[in-house]
């Protein structure tokens, strides 16, 4: 009989483990930056300090000047940390 539980036990483990690495990852948000688009704006619009936007993006914290077209995490980031999200799309992502 005891036998019997640590099967069902070890089996349930190793189900609950399988479902669990079978999740999809949650995406990175991010956004492409439109004209006239500032770090404080984008800041401002989805509720993130300025200095929040410019640790998840490598920003210069005395600039807020943002090219149009460029891309922008809302949140933070590990894969290659540093670069910003336009290098890393050109780097394969």
């Amino acid at each position: 009989m005891k036998y019997l539980f640590f099967v069902v036990f070890f089996a349930a483990l190793w189900l609950g483990n399988q479902a669990k690495a079978d999740l999809p990852k949650k995406p990175i948000q991010k956004i492409q930056v439109k004209e006239g688009q500032t770090a404080y704006s984008i800041a401002k619009e989805y509720g993130l300090t300025l200095n929040q936007l410019h640790r998840y993006n490598n920003f210069d914290p005395k600039a807020d000047y943002l090219v149009t077209g460029s891309w922008v995490y809302l949140q933070k980031h590990s894969a290659l940390r540093g670069t910003s999200p336009d290098k890393q799309l050109n780097q394969g992502e």
